[in-house]
């Protein structure tokens, strides 16, 4: 039996990153779901059932800190990876406390972004 797709909320406010977010989460067999933002995450957090949350800390209309931390209030077992060229500040306590079960660096091969997403999926 072929396993079963999970929904990947790809979080990012360049249009490039959202779309090779979801190149990567279609390659990996899942459904991606895009947004730009805070607002619009939060929009589709609340509409689909979510099983992943991929996001950069840094967005237009908040954090992923700020992000995370409602990820939780609406479903407390989805596990969420920052995504940033910013890696220090990504692995700060802040973003741990918020709810982040792994940073990937923009710098990092893409592969180190699916191995952490099949590792929370599996």
């Amino acid at each position: 039996m072929p396993p079963t797709k999970k929904c990947i909320l790809c979080v990012d406010g360049n249009e490039n990153i959202v779309s090779m977010l979801a190149d990567l989460i279609e390659e990996l067999g899942h459904e991606p779901r895009s947004a730009d933002g805070l607002g619009a995450a939060l929009l589709v957090a609340r509409r689909d059932h979510v099983d992943l949350c991929i996001t950069e800390n840094h967005l237009n209309d908040g954090t992923g800190a700020e992000l995370a931390e409602k990820i939780r209030e609406l479903a407390p077992d989805v596990p969420v990876i920052f995504y940033s060229d910013d890696p220090q500040r990504v692995a700060s306590a802040e973003a741990r406390r918020a709810g982040a079960q792994g940073c990937v660096s923009k710098l990092d091969d893409i592969t180190e972004l699916a191995v952490a997403v099949r590792r929370l999926l599996h």
